[in-house]
Formats: C-alpha cells, sequence, structure tokens
C-alpha cells in the first residue's frame, strides 16, 4: 500500500505493458465485487434491452454497443474503490449512480463515441473530474 494515497499498488508510471499487466491483476483479485455490482446493476439493464427489442436483434446490438461508455462507468468506480482501499457494494455504487452517469456521459456517448482516446480518457473524466486543459 503507498502511504501517501493509500493505493493498495505502488502508484507510478509504467510502461504500456505494465499497465496492462497490472489492470488484468486488479481485476483477477477483486473480480467477486467487480462481478457482483456488474450483475446487479449492468446485467439487467442490458438484458431489458434486449428484452424490449427481441423482433430487432439489430437494433439491441447498436443500442447495447452504444451504451458501452455507460456500462463501463460501473466496473471503473468498483475498481477506483477497491485500489484505495474503499470496500465496494453494490448498494453503495447504486447510490453512486447518478454521479457516475452525469459526469461526462453525454459527450462520451455523442460526441467521443468513435474517438479512439475514449477508453484512455474515460478514468481521467470520471475520476479525476478534470475538463478542459487540465484534463
Amino acid at each position: 500500500m503507498s502511504a501517501a494515497t493509500g493505493a493498495r499498488v505502488v502508484l507510478r508510471i509504467r510502461t504500456g505493458l505494465e499497465a496492462a499487466d497490472l489492470g488484468f491483476a486488479i481485476a483477477r483479485s477483486w473480480w467477486r465485487p467487480l462481478a457482483a455490482t456488474w450483475l446487479a446493476l449492468v446485467f439487467p439493464v442490458g438484458c431489458v434491452i434486449v428484452w424490449l427489442l427481441r423482433d430487432e436483434p439489430a437494433w439491441s446490438i447498436a443500442l447495447l454497443w452504444w451504451l458501452r461508455p455507460a456500462f463501463a462507468r460501473v466496473p471503473l468506480h468498483v475498481l477506483s474503490q477497491e485500489l484505495f482501499g474503499e470496500k465496494s457494494s453494490i448498494a453503495a455504487t447504486a447510490r453512486a449512480l447518478p454521479r457516475l452517469l452525469g459526469s461526462g456521459l453525454f459527450t462520451s456517448l455523442v460526441t467521443r463515441r468513435l474517438a479512439v482516446s475514449r477508453t484512455f480518457l474515460q478514468p481521467v473524466l470520471q475520476l479525476e473530474g478534470l475538463r478542459g486543459r487540465a484534463r
């Protein structure tokens, strides 16, 4: 644990491969809260979309793809909580949903949906709350 930040990993600049390896290690370590919150909060929404558009499977797939930036906010929140030593729960994540869905979601869904950088900018936008030049 890093004493200065309370993080459960050493925070330092990493190469791309080291960062990917750390990401996989983190997901393996905290797979239970990650899977539980995803199954409780994201999976039902996906099922409802598929059920509502069951006669139009192409539209349901397109809508699920388009909403991926919204769905990705839940696991990112869970992993960030666990990374900094806070136990994540389904209830706490559900309470955080309005804040998670309000922080740059519109731009992620509309203006940056096809941008390659969206995946890299989402943690900065969601977790750090940076805007403009600071981002």
